[in-house]
Formats: C-alpha cells, sequence, structure tokens
C-alpha cells in the first residue's frame, strides 16, 4: 500500500516542480489522477521554500527587490508552467474565437500580445504582494498560498470534463477521476488554512473553492470544459488573487 502512495506523491512532485526523485516511474492513468491528493501538499512544501527564501532576502534587499526575486524564484521552482498555461488561455479568451478556434489558439506554441500582458499583470502583482507579505512578516501567509491555488486546482479539476475531443495532457486530472482526490487534497488546505491563518483560513478555502467553481461554469460554457493549460491559469489566477488578499490582511 505504502510503495504506490508513495509513487503517486513523487509523481506529484515532479509534476509540480523542478525537482527530481525518480525519472522511471512506470504511471499508469489512474496514477495520474491519484496524484492530485497531493497537490496542495506539494504547494506547502513550495511555500515554505519560499518564505524561508523571503526571510532571507528581508534582511537583505529591499522590499520590491525581494518580492521580484521571490517570485523568479517560484517561477524557477515550477518551471513557468503554470503561467504558460495563463498566458495561453488569456490569449484564447482575448481571441474572442469560436470554441474550437480558441483550443487551437490555446494549443500554439507561440505566445501573443495579450498572453504577455497577462503575464506581466501577474508577475508585478505577485512581485509586488510577495515584497510586501516579506517586509511585513507575513511568513506563515506565504507558506499557505501555493497550497490553497493547488487545492483550487483539485476543485476545478473535480467539476470539470476534459474539453479537447482528442484528448491531451490535462486529461488524466479531469473529470470523474478527480472527485476521489479532492477529500484529502480538501482535508490538507482547510488543515493547513486554520494553522497558518486561524479562522480566517477557512473563509480563504471557501473564498478559493467558490472562485473554481465559478471558473469551472464558465470554462464549460466557453470551452466545452477545461484543458491543462487552464488548469495552470486556475492556479496562477488563485495565487495573485491571494497575495492580494494576504497584502490587506497584513498592511500596515
Amino acid at each position: 500500500m505504502a510503495r504506490p502512495i508513495i509513487k503517486r506523491f513523487i509523481a506529484a512532485l515532479q509534476f509540480l516542480t523542478i525537482f527530481r526523485i525518480k525519472n522511471d516511474l512506470n504511471l499508469e492513468r489512474s496514477d495520474f489522477s491519484a496524484s492530485l491528493a497531493f497537490f496542495p501538499f506539494i504547494g506547502l512544501l513550495l511555500g515554505l521554500i519560499l518564505a524561508l527564501l523571503g526571510y532571507l532576502f528581508a534582511k537583505s534587499f529591499p522590499t520590491l527587490v525581494a518580492g521580484a526575486m521571490l517570485c523568479a524564484f517560484h517561477a524557477f521552482f515550477t518551471r513557468g508552467l503554470h503561467l504558460d498555461g495563463l498566458a495561453d488561455v488569456a490569449d484564447a479568451l482575448g481571441s474572442h474565437k469560436p470554441r474550437e478556434q480558441a483550443l487551437k489558439i490555446m494549443k500554439d506554441s507561440c505566445t501573443g500580445a495579450i498572453g504577455v500582458i497577462a503575464l506581466a499583470l501577474a508577475l508585478i502583482l505577485k512581485s509586488s504582494a510577495l515584497g510586501e507579505l516579506v517586509q511585513s512578516g507575513a511568513f506563515k501567509f506565504i507558506i499557505l498560498v501555493p497550497c490553497l491555488a493547488r487545492f483550487s486546482l483539485n476543485v476545478l479539476a473535480a467539476l470539470s470534463v476534459y474539453a479537447r475531443p482528442e484528448g491531451g495532457l490535462g486529461e488524466s486530472f479531469v473529470g470523474t477521476e478527480a472527485k476521489r482526490p479532492l477529500v484529502p487534497a480538501f482535508i490538507t488546505a482547510l488543515l493547513a488554512g486554520i494553522f497558518l491563518a486561524g479562522i480566517g483560513g477557512f473563509f480563504l478555502v471557501a473564498a478559493i473553492m467558490l472562485l473554481a467553481a465559478f471558473f469551472a461554469f464558465f470554462f464549460k460554457k466557453r470551452l466545452g470544459g477545461v484543458t491543462g493549460d487552464v488548469l495552470g491559469f486556475q492556479v496562477e489566477i488563485s495565487e495573485t488573487i491571494l497575495l492580494i488578499i494576504g497584502t490587506a490582511m497584513h498592511h500596515g
């Protein structure tokens, strides 16, 4: 029993981050969906690394520089995986094209002007917010943000169907198979929220679930479901919103 659990944890770690433990995991389709249970926990590990770096940067750099460096390290640790999804979805939505053409735009490896603007705005907001949180010493909140953002992916995946008829990388993470991992993911997110943010953590978890439910409805109408890019978009939007909320909570 322990071996499949460890394999799925490693799968989640290697999918969401640059960290590599084992290249040949012999993963089956069920392993991909089951690995979703570990996504919020991987987020906690990322948040812990960012908080430690933020603590060190706060002692040596101005606020804006510390925030920008922290944002850069975050993108590095995650291989820019979710940022790519944000840009692709922004290009597709900004095109105002019908569903089939929008999905083709998302699959295009080239990034358009709207995608670049979305990336720039997200990175500016995240860098500024991280700098403010570091200056305020809100390191617990920094730990929490990646956890809740990845939990939002869990919720969106469980509430959605896959949009591409021909299938794709994100198909293994979406739909019926994503519902079972939602329970352990929810427990992880809720406990982390309450431990790191008190009663406010409960409301943050509820808010992130509502946001994911909204996007599930929106993308069902717009694209017929979600793709891997949409899941990445969800993570980036959730992180940006949570960081902005965090600055309001800890400002002054």
